[in-house]
């Protein structure tokens, strides 16, 4: 759906190919299918360097509307294919290929996106539930539905806390911040909450009248805490960019001889084992401060899609984002 906003806004050329929902979807023909869309619009969502060098994708800016049109990426595929000489030993208009395939079996051998869904889920109310629960954590009446902070049943003086803007929402998040190592620890110290929680409080609002707020504003400041935290939090995982790296084995000379060694893959159609490692990068928490821009821009994001394509179900449209370096 951004994409729509962004194409509306001259930011991009043309709609990405690329789906999100294949690339998450551990399903291998899907999430090749993802891999295909990023080399076909790359935009800013896919970079490969080789040896530190960028040789395809782009680095921002108007440059990369460039990366939609097809001679362009047509000629930069080329390219690629000449640049993997040294790397993929096969014939020449196959390596590119079979580095598709490569990050396709990466994917799915380290389920590393699996773990970053996990994260990404823990947002159970999305920006227009959100945006609520951080009017109660910053204690003034809410711009969105004009609820008093006075009118706010739990929001009493003995849980006035001081919040500052600038700053990630981490209080009493200490010990959760600093497993916010992705992709292990992440998801397994954040999954130990109780979901039922979070079930109830997203039941509650959907099914309530025209989606009355009352409910949210009728949560104490610590639940509307832990709202807003798991907001940032979702949105820093929706946000990040995933980094591989890929580095040929010469001893591993067999399928069976790389299926004993950790982190190696054997990729029979060119006879080859690379080493991988696969880290996410851009893990800095989103700023509390930026509740009510995320909130504009979802209106914006959405009132576009709705001009541009009455009569279809927005709810298919979920964004998600990441970047393959």
């Amino acid at each position: 759906m951004h994409q729509h906003l962004k194409f509306s806004e001259q930011k991009i050329s043309c709609i990405s190919k690329y789906s999100p929902l294949d690339l998450f979807s551990e399903s291998r023909d899907r999430i090749h299918q993802a891999i295909e869309g990023l080399f076909e619009t790359p935009q800013n969502n896919l970079r490969i360097f080789l040896n530190g060098s960028l040789v395809f994708g782009g680095l921002g800016g108007y440059a990369e509307q460039e990366l939609c049109d097809g001679p362009i990426i047509n000629s930069l595929t080329r390219e690629l294919e000449d640049t993997l000489e040294n790397v993929i030993s096969c014939q020449s208009g196959e390596r590119v290929e079979n580095f598709k395939d490569l990050v396709t079996e990466t994917l799915l051998r380290t389920r590393i996106l699996s773990q970053l869904l996990e994260v990404q889920m823990m947002d159970m109310y999305d920006i227009e539930g959100a945006i609520h629960a951080y009017f109660n954590v910053i204690q003034v009446p809410c711009h969105v539905c004009t609820h008093s902070v006075s009118k706010a049943g739990n929001l009493n003086q003995s849980e006035k806390i001081e919040i500052n803007p600038d700053e990630p929402i981490e209080i009493d998040m200490q010990e959760k911040n600093s497993d916010l190592h992705f992709p292990y620890s992440t998801t397994e110290s954040l999954s130990k909450e109780p979901m039922e929680k979070h079930t109830q409080g997203i039941f509650s609002y959907l099914h309530s009248p025209k989606n009355e707020c009352s409910h949210l504003h009728s949560l104490s400041i610590e639940e509307s805490r832990r709202i807003v935290r798991d907001y940032l939090l979702a949105t820093t995982a929706k946000d990040c960019s995933l980094m591989l790296t890929f580095q040929p084995v010469d001893h591993y000379s067999t399928e069976v001889n790389a299926l004993n060694g950790n982190d190696v893959i054997y990729m029979s159609s060119s006879k080859q084992a690379f080493q991988y490692k696969a880290r996410f990068i851009d893990l800095d928490l989103k700023r509390l401060k930026k509740m009510i821009h995320y909130y504009e821009l979802d209106q914006n994001i959405v009132n576009c899609y709705t001009r541009t394509h009455e009569g279809i179900t927005l709810e298919n449209y979920k964004d998600a984002k990441l970047y393959v370096l």
